[in-house]
């Protein structure tokens, strides 16, 4: 494979709207960077070590954070940074840190918590057609992307276009990183679709309940509670393209199949 395969422009990804595509130089991969670990922070307090690559370490950083609820809601996240080996994320809402550290360890019993899906003035449907061409231009950027050599990729996409995309080691990682992006962006709930090449889980689920997603697109079976999560908090989650269509392991009435050629 020569440089020139190796890069490639937002024009060759041949993205419908360049003007929607916000895309990081981080996050469009050049080389398949190397693995390393990282120490994440939690308002001064270190709470996990991770195995990643050594891109987009404040979004993972963020995303993570997130993901485990160390915040809640999007207002309660404060900002990310990254330096060498350790990122630090700072959060607000009063969180108390010991006792969360010892709930994700086992030490504590977790409390219980449910999804909490990001309110919404109106309701929100997407066109089958739209989404199907969302769909595939994923599934480009992850061949692009070099998905078959090892990286896992996820995708965050609004009605308009693919917005992010980012790559690493496991699909919680490449999940948070977009999700961090999200946080980040502060644009919520203007993305609406998130789309990875992995395992789906509960915790997938519910951090992107909580940040306005209403579609997951995955093409492997979501766990079990995976899928209550998502009928609880109201979200789709749909599989494989199948020729004009897209399989769907749960809908909720968000997907508009008026379309569909018969």
């Amino acid at each position: 494979m020569t440089e020139d395969d190796r890069q490639y422009s937002l024009e060759q990804a041949q993205v419908r709207s360049q003007q929607d595509l916000l895309v990081f130089d981080q996050f469009v991969v050049r080389e398949l960077d190397g693995e390393m670990w990282l120490t994440i922070e939690v308002n001064g307090v270190p709470v996990t070590r991770l195995a990643c690559m050594d891109s987009a370490l404040k979004e993972l950083a963020a995303g993570w954070a997130f993901m485990h609820r160390f915040c809640v809601h999007p207002h309660d996240f404060g900002s990310a940074t990254s330096h060498g080996e350790r990122a630090a994320v700072m959060v607000t809402g009063g969180i108390d840190i010991d006792r969360h550290l010892a709930e994700l360890t086992g030490a504590l019993t977790p409390r219980p918590t449910l999804p909490e899906p990001f309110p919404r003035d109106e309701p929100w449907s997407i066109p089958h057609d739209v989404l199907l061409d969302i769909l595939r231009e994923a599934w480009t950027l992850f061949r692009k992307d070099r998905m078959a050599e090892g990286s896992v990729h996820a995708a965050l996409a609004s009605v308009s276009g693919i917005e992010v995309v980012a790559f690493d080691i496991i699909p919680e990682n490449a999940f948070a990183k977009v999700l961090g992006w999200a946080l980040q962006d502060g644009r919520m709930p203007t993305h609406e679709i998130v789309i990875i090449n992995g395992l789906v889980t509960r915790g997938m689920v519910e951090a992107a309940s909580r940040v306005g997603v209403l579609i997951i697109a995955t093409p492997f079976v979501p766990t079990a509670d995976a899928y209550r999560a998502a009928r609880i908090a109201g979200m789709s989650i749909v599989g494989y393209m199948r020729q004009r269509t897209v399989g769907v392991f749960h809908d909720t009435g968000l997907i508009n199949f008026e379309s569909v050629e018969s």
